[in-house]
């Protein structure tokens, strides 16, 4: 998979996979697990059918207000606050209601690792808005006919702007302690340090960027490699940075010269915070970690099952903290990471497995038959679903079937699993599962989700397709209607 694809979650295998997982050995070597903020909170939205307009929820309250309309772009970090955009207006969510930034010709926006700056742009003005003083503050003596991207530095001290001006020439401009400053030209900025001494930007030939990868340390500007594709993953103080350089992943410390990290296109197993920036054919995701190593990778692609059908398989990697990448399986077509980073479940060939890190040639098999599962982040209880829609529960070496006739689970942050059954005509009985303990919760429901803040599940169908009532809950097992005929989308 090319990084510049969309990067997302993964959690359900519904087709076998037909690969075989090839484990190796390898010397994990020195390190410990990225340390950074957990994801404990959730923002979610919801489009009410008769009004069309917007309400928000954070974890399982619902927001005081709405917003008019479909939102069209929506970031967050941590999932307590989030930045969306309807229409071309700009909008501040958090469980104290919802604020109005800027009212239209918002083109694009970033959010602070801390949640606290933003800053965005319509197509000729940028701005940072401070939530700990309510400031709206314009970038002053920017000459810009367009705007390309935006960089936040990790604590938000320092904001960087890439324009194109009337001579179409790519100027790169940094706002600090008050003051804009014209730091570079025939450049787009990527990342920057809170102080501004230490950045990454490729160079841009008016609106177009060459691929040449560049490290501003002290004044002092260093190359870093050339061929660059414009998707990035750095860590927290920017020591870090992965990215490719035709479809093979590669990796910089520190400014120095890219160094390959594995024979493949691989991304980070999505873990802790992150913050989302770039802008027009450039992606960058901050990540508030202190390192982007001793952790799961993974590459997607297309293959085929026993049955011919074409399906999502993944290659799943460990890399070090020596920057060694330690396969761990091959055509797995569904894998979680547990929360240090250092073990997988995957389902390959119909068979879930758990793979240390530390031993990756010795894979214990759980379970065979198996259609789907979901598990607890240490990996503690793990619910299969199999073949024949059966819902187990896997006790070390002793499964207890729970329940047959299931279509869907997953577990909830609580380590409840939750689980559809008797599914038919587009809706089932949602039930919960704690360990061997099961119990119902309620019919006709259509859908259920889990977030770092709370679950959702969608029941009652009205008249209008794809119209249900939501309800949510903070522990996975008392649910409460929070709001009345939605109209299900999909988040951006």
């Amino acid at each position: 998979m090319k990084r510049g694809a969309k990067l997302a979650i993964i959690i359900a295998g519904l087709l076998l996979a037909a690969l075989i997982a090839a484990i190796i050995i390898v010397n994990v070597g020195e390190g410990n697990p990225p340390k950074g903020p957990d994801m404990k909170n959730s923002i979610t939205y919801y489009l009410q059918s008769e009004s069309s307009s917007t309400v928000f929820s954070v974890n399982d309250k619902l927001v005081t207000g709405q917003i008019g309309g479909v939102i069209d772009s929506y970031l967050t970090v941590d999932g307590s606050v989030a930045i969306v955009r309807a229409g071309t207006g700009l909008y501040r969510v958090d469980e104290e209601g919802i604020l109005l930034i800027y009212p239209a010709g918002v083109e694009r926006a970033a959010l602070s690792l801390d949640s606290n700056y933003i800053l965005f742009c319509t197509t000729t003005k940028a701005f940072v808005y401070d939530h700990g003083t309510g400031d709206l503050i314009e970038f002053a003596d920017m000459n810009a006919e367009n705007i390309l991207n935006l960089a936040i530095s990790p604590s938000g001290e320092t904001f960087g702007v890439t324009v194109v001006d009337e001579n179409d020439v790519a100027k790169t401009y940094l706002y600090h302690h008050g003051e804009t400053t014209l730091r570079s030209s025939d450049s787009c900025i990527i990342a920057v340090s809170d102080d501004g001494e230490f950045a990454y930007y490729m160079e841009a030939i008016g609106r177009e960027l060459t691929g040449k990868l560049y490290c501003l340390k002290n004044g002092d500007e260093h190359l870093i490699a050339e061929g660059v594709s414009p998707y990035f993953e750095i860590n927290n103080d920017l020591s870090e940075i992965t990215f490719d350089i035709n479809n093979k992943t590669y990796y910089s410390v520190n400014g120095g010269k890219a160094k390959q990290l594995v024979d493949a296109s691989i991304l980070m197993v999505p873990k802790g915070c992150c913050s989302s920036m770039g802008g027009k054919g450039c992606v960058v995701l901050l990540r508030n970690l202190d390192t982007i190593f001793n952790c799961v990778y993974y590459t997607t692609y297309k293959a085929e099952d026993k049955n011919s059908q074409t399906m999502d398989a993944y290659d799943l990697y460990y890399v070090n903290g020596s920057h060694k990448p330690i396969l761990l399986a091959k055509g797995a077509s569904q894998y979680s990471a547990n929360a240090d980073g250092d073990s997988i479940l995957c389902v390959v060939d119909g068979s879930l497995y758990k793979v240390s890190a530390y031993s990756p040639d010795n894979p214990t098999l759980i379970a065979d038959m198996v259609y789907s599962y979901s598990a607890t982040r240490d990996f503690n209880d793990i619910y299969v679903l199999d073949q024949y829609a059966c819902l187990n529960y896997i006790d070390g070496a002793r499964s207890t079937t729970l329940m047959s006739n299931v279509s869907y689970s997953v577990v909830t942050k609580d380590g409840i699993c939750l689980f559809i059954s008797d599914y038919d005509d587009g809706a089932g009985t949602l039930q919960w599962a704690n360990k061997a303990e099961t119990g119902t919760i309620s019919e006709k429901v259509y859908s259920v989700e889990a977030f770092a803040g709370g679950t959702t599940y969608y029941a009652n169908p009205g008249e209008e397709d794809g119209v249900f009532d939501v309800y949510m809950s903070a522990d996975s097992k008392k649910f409460e209607l929070l709001v009345e005929q939605v109209q299900l989308i999909k988040a951006n």
